[in-house]
């Protein structure tokens, strides 16, 4: 079985490949009208279906309606093996450096849902980006990424914030499946999952990762909700065959579970509320307090002064966090997806 440690960083080094890969096709959009276009051209039938695409969005808010025919953005491949990379946070022109994910909104308005992605054969990544306000009668009303697809491609989202999303079925929020052979079939990083909720199960997020591992790092999954009256879990599903790492991630006060696993899993510096399903395979430097958020209700879940989650986990895993901070190079890190930790050189004095 591949170990914990090693997973997490062939994951992290897998997602840099990813994202910086030379693309062989370059599209900067400032407008859903452009967003979807670009996606169409990506798509089947496009120009560009047989390329690799990078997609750079400058920072705004795209939001769903006459530009995407009243549904989601919309992309879809099913046999191209070249990638798909949305990476948000530009300047105009898509010059200048990169904000934050909270600077590029996609919007679903409450209307429909927001982002929707399949591909067979070619790995997608999602990156710098806030999807919300989605509601659908699909999984995954904020990020549907590979639903109704055989998968044989990766699949990785980073430095993400999904909330305030709805779905009918199961999954309110994030609905992700991928498969790799070797590393992270989903990688899960830098995520802020919140407010999200389903009529059915999996409030926040539901993730199946076929092959070799899955990794989930660096996450704060929060105040989601489902609706099932049976095996309810309000935050994060973890199925597939994969084995699912979950590192420095906060789940708390999600409906009745926050984290569940149906295959097999390693938690390693985690604070949740409660865990079903599979009994973690290994577990390490987990707690269970309440994160002590600045201002959850009104949507700020970086760590409020006094939070017991400062420094727990070891440095080292990742370079910037949602705000794009960088992380600790030695010493210790904070659970979850902010680093508030003065201290960022590792050194307290």
């Amino acid at each position: 079985m591949t170990t914990p440690f090693r997973a997490a960083y062939l994951s992290i080094a897998l997602f840099a490949a990813a994202t910086t890969r030379a693309a062989a096709h370059e599209a900067c959009v400032s407008t859903a009208a452009e967003l979807q276009q670009a996606l169409a051209d990506a798509s089947d039938g496009g120009p560009y279906v047989a390329e690799d695409n990078l997609v750079k969005l400058a920072t705004g808010t795209y939001r769903t309606g006459a530009a995407t025919s009243n549904g989601p953005f919309f992309f879809y491949s099913s046999h191209s093996t070249t990638s798909l990379t949305l990476y948000g946070g530009y300047g105009p022109g898509c010059s200048g450096g990169r904000h934050a994910a909270a600077d590029t909104i996609l919007d679903g308005r409450g209307s429909t849902a927001v982002l929707v992605l399949r591909s067979k054969q070619g790995p997608l990544a999602v990156t710098h980006l806030t999807l919300q306000n989605g509601d659908s009668d699909a999984p995954g009303a904020g990020l549907q990424i590979n639903y109704l697809v055989t998968v044989e491609s990766s699949v990785q989202v980073d430095h993400v914030i999904i909330r305030g999303n709805h779905s009918s079925v199961d999954a309110g929020g994030l609905y992700a499946s991928g498969a790799a052979s070797a590393g992270s079939a989903v990688t899960l990083t830098d995520a802020l999952i919140v407010d999200n909720a389903s009529d059915a199960n999996y409030g926040g997020a539901y993730v199946t990762p076929y092959g070799d591992t899955a990794l989930v790092d660096h996450a704060t999954i929060a105040r989601n909700a489902a609706a099932a009256t049976s095996d309810r879990v309000g935050g994060l599903y973890c199925g597939g065959t994969a084995l699912c790492n979950v590192f420095d991630t906060i789940a708390w006060n999600n409906s009745n579970v926050g984290l569940y696993f149906d295959s097999p899993a390693a938690l390693v510096c985690d604070d949740y509320g409660a865990i079903g399903g599979a009994v973690p395979d290994y577990v390490a430097n987990v707690h269970s307090v309440s994160p002590a958020f600045v201002d959850a209700e009104n949507g700020d879940y970086h760590l409020g002064a006094g939070s017991p989650l400062f420094g727990l986990c070891a440095a080292g895993n990742g370079t910037t966090d949602l705000d794009d901070h960088p992380f600790p190079g030695r010493g210790s890190a904070d659970v979850g997806a902010y680093e508030d930790t003065i201290f960022v050189d590792g050194i307290d004095g």
